[in-house]
């Protein structure tokens, strides 16, 4: 049986515009997620990390030496980069810096998640795993790099969110240092992207950790996150 088009159903002469059993919107339905999205709960995101230049100030630059990043964040200028400044890492997406996470262009119809967004994910993992800080569900991916303990839980990849554990860098302006942190997956949100940057990040605890520890805030001077992207559905 199809369902009904918009404008068939009725009350008197008004046309219903939305049906819910309950808490739940049964009609109209959505469409299924794009190539490239996943649903989980009630936002759709995108199901790797970013590798769009396009943005509201021109194309951002890909830079490709650490000194560039580094003149970047010191000129407060958009860039973004490729894992070792190698576009063949190009599974990871593109570290971004806060410039650069100003400006870019979402998607049509997608949006750089709020914290709100973020909060909401983590929710929908602890629906399924009973525990607050466990994001496991969210772990996935062709290319993931979780160890293999992790990969071993049965609530692993259950989401489809498919974060690879990319890592993230960091630029220390005052030592003029330039670090990698191998052992999370780290994206902006849409209130860290100006003045103090902070963004969300699910975290390998250890060498032996069964499970990635949720989605929580993490703050830093300079850094390169890369970027996930929300809508509701």
């Amino acid at each position: 049986t199809s369902e009904p088009a918009a404008g068939t159903l009725k009350v008197g002469s008004g046309d219903v515009q939305e049906i819910y059993l309950g808490s739940t919107k049964i009609w109209p339905t959505s469409p299924p997620p794009a190539p490239g999205e996943v649903q989980i709960g009630s936002l759709i995101w995108t199901d790797a990390n970013s590798t769009i230049v396009a943005s509201s100030a021109g194309t951002i630059p890909i830079l490709t030496t650490e000194q560039q990043a580094k003149d970047a964040y010191d000129n407060s200028t958009a860039g973004a980069f490729y894992y070792n400044f190698n576009s063949a890492n190009a599974a990871r997406g593109l570290f971004y810096n806060q410039f650069a996470a100003n400006v870019i262009t979402p998607p049509t119809g997608f949006r750089l998640p709020s914290l709100n967004d973020w909060a909401d994910l983590q929710a929908e993992f602890q629906t399924i795993t009973g525990a607050s800080q466990d994001a496991t569900p969210g772990g996935g991916g062709a290319s993931a790099l979780w160890n293999s303990n992790i990969k071993a839980n049965a609530d692993y990849g259950s989401t489809g969110f498919d974060a690879i554990k990319a890592g993230y860098y960091n630029y220390n302006s005052i030592s003029n240092t330039f670090t990698f942190e191998s052992e999370t997956e780290a994206w902006w949100n849409s209130e860290g992207t100006t003045g103090n940057p902070n963004g969300r990040v699910m975290q390998q605890q250890s060498s032996s950790s069964t499970t990635i520890f949720g989605i929580e805030n993490i703050s830093s001077g300079n850094p390169y996150w890369t970027i996930r992207f929300c809508k509701d559905v």
